[in-house]
């Protein structure tokens, strides 16, 4: 299993600071596209400042271009749904950490319910939407691995020990616990109070788990979003319960 967390690319999405005045013109342009049904390059610079009131060089002093004012829409939605996911990382509560995500993720949802109409339904945007994937395959592959090696803070593709050895270990040595077991061994686990690592590969293809399991869950939200009457969240938060449990029991 590889050390590097492979959706480390969802945890360092940029997003520009946020200011009453960026706010404004997002604002207007989700308002716009949603009236409209249209594209944001549709909309001219100097329209969308008179829908914002903004002056065109307040809009140059903040953005390079119309396309750069939606993406920034998107980035600051990616980047909320990446932070409420955070506490599923933690396996040792069971479910509860999932819950808390998920709730988190209904703030976010209901804060934000127009944005999430436009990039899921009115006019989808597979940028969006792999970028989502990317994010919760990040919490998930942190959850499964990170707890099978006892917890460790995760190691992303920009965050690699510094000496190239994992903590507890010399020179590339074998690391070993405080009771001088091998470090991730069943008894050492035990001992540690942890769960034992699982030893040999998985009888699944991870990636097509994960891909599955975030493309459910993102099915489930858009679901809701164009058919409000016919599925509530709690029942969307029992299914996503269920389906953490069932990954968990693969691994």
């Amino acid at each position: 299993m590889n050390d590097v967390n492979p959706y480390a690319a969802a945890a360092h999405i940029e997003v520009l600071p946020l200011t009453p005045t960026r706010q404004s013109i997002e604002r207007a342009l989700v308002e716009w596209m949603t009236q409209t049904g249209r594209p944001a390059s549709d909309l001219s610079v100097s329209a969308l400042c008179k829908k914002a009131f903004v002056a065109r060089s307040t809009f140059y002093a903040n953005y390079r271009h119309m396309g750069q004012v939606y993406e920034s829409v998107e980035n600051r939605l990616l980047r909320q749904l990446f932070e409420c996911a955070v506490p599923m990382r933690v396996r040792a509560d069971g479910t509860d950490e999932t819950m808390r995500s998920f709730n988190a993720f209904v703030k976010v949802l209901h804060a934000h319910e127009n944005e999430f109409r436009l990039v899921l339904v009115r006019q989808p945007s597979s940028r969006f939407v792999a970028l989502w994937k990317q994010s919760l395959e990040y919490h998930v592959w942190h959850r499964l691995f990170e707890t099978e090696r006892g917890g460790a803070a995760a190691v992303d593709a920009v965050a690699e020990w510094g000496d190239g050895a994992a903590p507890g270990t010399s020179n590339g040595g074998s690391a070993t616990s405080q009771e001088g077991l091998p470090a991730g061994t069943d008894a050492d686990a035990t001992n540690r109070n942890e769960l034992p690592v699982r030893q040999g590969p998985a009888t699944v293809n991870r990636a097509l788990v994960f891909d599955m399991a975030a493309t459910a869950f993102i099915a489930g939200v858009t679901f809701w979003l164009r058919t409000p009457q016919a599925v509530s969240l709690p029942e969307i938060r029992a299914s996503v319960v269920k389906l953490v449990n069932n990954i968990d029991e693969i691994w």
